[in-house]
């Protein structure tokens, strides 16, 4: 069962015994545990039949216990199992997996790990109880995670916005889930987001974000990576030196694609470099600054520079100068491939 029907399930008022949430994608686990949360019980009868405990200061025959026992006033207790990764003995639950209790709603996160599908209690999950396992999203997924996010949460987002939550805020689901829920509340009916509208709700500055460093690069626009390198300077948390130099490298590891790729149809260019279409214009147009043999030479500076920002021959230069370098030497080898 995947994550969206358990959800829709849960939504519905229709609730399993037992739910066991494992994987490295926090974010999918406390979703199904916010929302049992919300709505197994109703608020005058979480007192007496909402157990929440911890892995970290609970054992497997405490949890059993709590699941084992028969609801006051109400159809159903609540059991939820938090970091249930730090618990020992995780075996013992399999009795308890066989014959849950069906007055019971138990629901194990298990962050960060994930359960040994081989084992017996995997096998006994599989047959009696929900098991969802998650696994983080790469990068090149997350934009499409936020236009299908975007519809659950009932509203319109455009590319250009999609591109920047994803460049500026990472693979992080939980922040780009609170950061979306945000622009819904002041969202007017029908209206879309933009990259406008995220920059000055979501705290990310319009000109100079991620984004913005490696598109600039690849129009060779000079002042506004003069400006981008001064907003950095005055704001170095908000562009981190390693973040930008692995924004770049993407970048140039994609222009070698475009530039290997025997057909140069902006469908298949799209696929190829696992963007939206949208943006394929924007990796032709880089393409024709940077040729194949600048975009290998760019790589191996980025290389170097992300060596000197782990402190590799530095001398401890700051990261805002280390960036100030790096980007010129890269315009740099533009300019040396047009000149050839």
């Amino acid at each position: 069962m995947s994550y969206e029907q358990i959800l829709k399930e849960i939504n519905q008022g229709h609730f399993r015994p037992i739910y066991f949430l494992d994987g490295d994608e926090a974010f999918y686990i406390d979703s199904v545990l916010k929302a049992l949360e919300a709505k197994v019980l109703q608020d005058h009868e979480r007192d007496f039949n909402q157990s929440i405990l911890y892995g970290k200061e609970s054992d497997v025959l405490s949890i059993i216990s709590e699941a084992k026992r028969f609801p006051m006033m109400a159809e159903r207790v609540l059991v939820l199992v938090k970091e249930a990764q730090y618990l020992r003995n995780l075996e013992l639950l399999e009795g308890y997996v066989e014959n849950p209790n069906p007055q019971t709603v138990l629901a194990i996160g298990f962050k960060g790990k994930k359960l040994d599908k081989r084992s017996k209690l995997a096998k006994l999950l599989a047959k009696n109880a929900v098991h969802l396992t998650s696994t983080a999203l790469r990068d090149f997924e997350i934009p499409k995670w936020i236009g299908s996010h975007s519809h659950t949460l009932g509203f319109r987002i455009d590319n250009l916005a999609i591109q920047l939550l994803a460049d500026s805020l990472g693979s992080d689901l939980g922040r780009l889930d609170s950061e979306m829920r945000k622009l819904k509340i002041i969202l007017k009916e029908g209206e879309v987001v933009t990259k406008e509208l995220i920059a000055n709700n979501v705290g990310i500055h319009k000109d100079y974000n991620l984004f913005e460093v490696s598109n600039a690069l690849g129009k060779g626009d000079k002042l506004l990576l003069q400006r981008i390198l001064s907003y950095a300077q005055a704001n170095p948390k908000e562009i981190p030196y390693v973040v930008v130099v692995g924004n770049l490298y993407s970048f140039f590891e994609k222009l070698v694609l475009f530039h290997s790729s025997p057909s140069k149809d902006p469908s298949k260019i799209s696929t190829l470099l696992k963007v939206n279409p949208y943006f394929v214009k924007d990796y032709q147009y880089a393409a024709s600054r940077f040729d194949l043999r600048a975009c290998v030479e760019a790589i191996h500076i980025i290389k170097e520079y992300d060596g000197k920002g782990k402190g590799l021959g530095s001398d401890s230069v700051p990261d805002f100068e280390l960036l100030r370098e790096l980007i010129w030497k890269l315009d740099f080898c533009a300019h040396s491939s047009l000149n050839k």
